[in-house]
């Protein structure tokens, strides 16, 4: 569940596109770190398929 000051029913349009970039952030940076956690992430190549295009769809938006 997200911490918030605020519902995500009450997000702005420029805020949601934040959060989904976020989120993409987050999944794709977890191969990348040490740590006890992260460093156990493997991806498909499926997966990995689709955090490229992902990334690539939302850097359209900039």
């Amino acid at each position: 569940m997200r911490a918030s000051r605020k519902d995500h029913e009450q997000d702005a349009n420029e805020e949601r596109w934040v959060t989904v970039g976020g989120a993409l952030g987050w999944q794709a940076g977890g191969a990348l770190h040490e740590d006890a956690t992260s460093r156990m992430f493997t991806y498909t190549r499926a997966e990995a398929e689709i955090v490229i295009a992902a990334t690539a769809a939302l850097l359209r938006l900039v």
